[in-house]
């Protein structure tokens, strides 16, 4: 790692410690090593001059190591992941030389889902990160103080690290632009006008279940970690159950998820309803399963069957869900669902101020995209 021409580190799941983590950032800055965080936790503030997540292709693309920290899907995590061309192509050079702590090793559970696909690494490291990250800070502390040159090659990367990342940041900033007044409504506008109404509120605010694009985060407290099922019908009563977590600590919580999620099993609505918890569910209602369109357009490639048929038995219309009137028989207020991106942002404040005022469940059902749309 100290003698690495462009170190990376790749971290996941390192945040089910929280104390791991100020040992993460002493190492990224110790390195000045820009870290790519992949998963559902907070390893490292969004905000800080060494988190590139938004640049996961480019920086491991510099990559001659890569340090990789409980990454759950490594192969995943150094391509597309899931996508048409998920298995044509990596990320990292041939030649970079990988590095992977972590206990995943040791899991037990599944036929195939337990390790997701085999990626090669060049040295596996099976420990607790909570406990091997000192020990490898004090292991580096130790050889720059044996070499001379490797202070100065350290210092000359900040450079560079901050133009990728002031690039990306610019990037990511135009493409959320595309599309804006576009109807149904783009996640990037979604993200954005939630994120106006949360910042007049001026309320704490917790995601208990997914997370809104182009935001700070910068506490421990705003992410709770989707758990590793991901399973249809998992995140609604993971979402009630964090709220109940954070109930008396004076937090919104936001459950932003997908409507055929919300299906499986809408009667956890019913149970935030029966408790008064302070939770804003927005749905994300494309009107699939998204993540299974991607899959059934993979595979019709794969295939050479028609793409045009990806969506049978995958696509949510005829008749449409009226998620509204569901939260209502739940006794959750609901609002919806919002076509004009223009009207959004008035609604997400109301429903935002009615959680934080007066301490119960509100349901948003936004009106946006399918894959590809």
């Amino acid at each position: 790692m100290v003698s690495a021409s462009y170190p990376v580190i790749l971290a996941d799941a390192v945040g089910r410690h929280r104390e791991a983590l100020p040992t993460l950032q002493e190492l990224a800055e110790l390195l000045q090593a820009p870290l790519v965080s992949v998963g559902t936790r907070f390893n490292l503030a969004s905000n800080h001059p060494l988190n590139l997540s938004g640049a996961r292709e480019e920086v491991l693309g510099k990559a001659d190591v890569l340090l990789a920290l409980d990454v759950f899907d490594l192969t995943g995590s150094v391509g597309p992941g899931i996508s048409p061309e998920r298995n044509e192509r990596e990320f990292i050079r041939p030649g970079t030389r990988i590095i992977h702590i972590s206990l995943w090793d040791l899991l037990q559970h599944s036929l195939v889902s337990d390790y997701e696909r085999l990626f090669p690494v060049d040295v596996p490291i099976t420990a607790d990160t909570s406990v091997a990250l000192p020990l490898l800070v004090d292991a580096c502390r130790q050889a720059l103080d044996r070499d001379v040159s490797g202070r100065g090659r350290i210092a000359g990367r900040g450079g560079s690290i901050r133009e990728l990342r002031e690039t990306a940041s610019s990037r990511q900033e135009a493409a959320s632009r595309r599309g804006w007044d576009s109807a149904p409504i783009s996640l990037d506008r979604l993200s954005a006008d939630l994120r106006n109404a949360m910042q007049e509120i001026e309320a704490p605010w917790t995601f208990v279940n997914g997370a809104a694009r182009g935001w700070d985060v910068t506490e421990y407290e705003q992410v709770v970690a989707a758990g590793r099922g991901s399973g249809l019908g998992q995140a609604a009563g993971a979402a009630v159950g964090s709220t109940i977590a954070y109930r008396d600590a004076g937090r919104l919580c936001i459950n932003l998820i997908g409507d055929g999620d919300l299906l499986y099993t809408p009667g956890a609505l019913w149970t935030a309803s029966h408790l008064r918890l302070p939770l804003l569910t927005i749905v994300n209602n494309n009107r699939s399963y998204g993540n299974d369109e991607g899959h059934q357009e993979h595979l019709a490639r794969l295939r050479g069957r028609p793409v045009e048929n990806k969506g049978v038995g995958i696509f949510l219309e005829d008749p449409d869900a009226d998620f509204v009137h569901i939260a209502q028989g739940y006794g959750v207020e609901g609002f919806g669902p919002v076509l004009d991106p223009s009207e959004l942002h008035a609604v997400l404040q109301r429903a935002v101020e009615t959680v934080v005022k007066e301490q119960r469940p509100v349901l948003v059902d936004v009106r946006t995209p399918r894959r590809g749309g």
